[in-house]
């Protein structure tokens, strides 16, 4: 009878397995070193043309990996605003806004009755941002109800 040989466990021969990271790239950036105002960036993809929510590593459409950064115009309007009944109606809500140029963000909107912020609202880019480092909107005057 042989001597039973050492078996290496599937998993010592594995392949390394692929970890995504977080890209650290901030949205805002001075757009000049003379012109310190704020700016508001986010990634396009140059395969497929696709607005990225977020920084990316790869295309949520076509799954390229190259990108370039652009600036929005700061326009947009308001995708969804939840009703919080127990705040006062001029307290600010955390909004989820869509960009003119594609991109998804979340953001606070300031000015104006905060119960105006319904479903295309527009509004714009202020170079105001809250501690945790979101954008800052204010309504579109245009927008008001009477």
């Amino acid at each position: 009878m042989t001597p039973p040989t050492a078996i290496a466990p599937a998993f010592a021969t594995a392949p390394p397995v692929f970890v995504p990271t977080y890209v650290p790239a901030p949205p805002r950036v001075a757009s000049d070193a003379a012109d310190q105002t704020l700016g508001l960036r986010f990634q396009r993809c140059t395969w497929c043309d696709s607005a990225q929510p977020r920084p990316a590593l790869m295309c949520r459409v076509c799954r390229s990996e190259s990108f370039r950064w652009e600036e929005s115009q700061g326009m947009g309007q308001v995708v969804h605003s939840p009703a919080i009944a127990r705040k006062p109606v001029s307290t600010p809500r955390l909004t989820m806004i869509q960009l003119d140029e594609g991109p998804l963000v979340d953001a606070w909107v300031l000015g104006g009755p905060q119960d105006q912020l319904w479903p295309g609202a527009r509004v714009r880019f202020t170079d105001a941002e809250d501690a945790s480092g979101r954008p800052v909107f204010e309504l579109n005057e245009l927008s008001w109800g009477d």
